[in-house]
């Protein structure tokens, strides 16, 4: 059987603007999280917690560390970039996982 999860940090606009870059940071302590992949995703806000995913990467991405290098963002760029208007928004990421 195949298990799902969803990790969701909320942001607010002050002013329309576009997204074009996830910036995420993983940190390399305890798990090694490089061998599993995951598909970006931006939901729109409803009564303060994530509606329906106004994106998800079509091709799905894995975990990367900056070598060394602590507390440094790993860029993924996003298929197209996205339109946002003022207001609150999720970005985050989808995993579906075999049980």
């Amino acid at each position: 059987s195949t298990l799902s999860a969803q990790l969701a940090e909320q942001f607010v606009l002050n002013v329309a603007d576009s997204l074009q870059y996830i910036d995420i940071y993983f940190n390399p302590f305890l798990t090694n999280t490089s061998i599993y992949t995951l598909n970006l995703q931006v939901w729109v806000d409803v009564s303060g917690a994530p509606g329906p995913a106004i994106y998800t990467g079509a091709t799905a991405v894995n975990p990367a560390y900056g070598g060394v290098v602590y507390n440094q963002f790993i860029r993924y760029k996003l298929d197209a970039p996205l339109y946002l208007n003022p207001g609150k928004f999720y970005i985050g990421f989808h995993r579906k996982m075999n049980k």
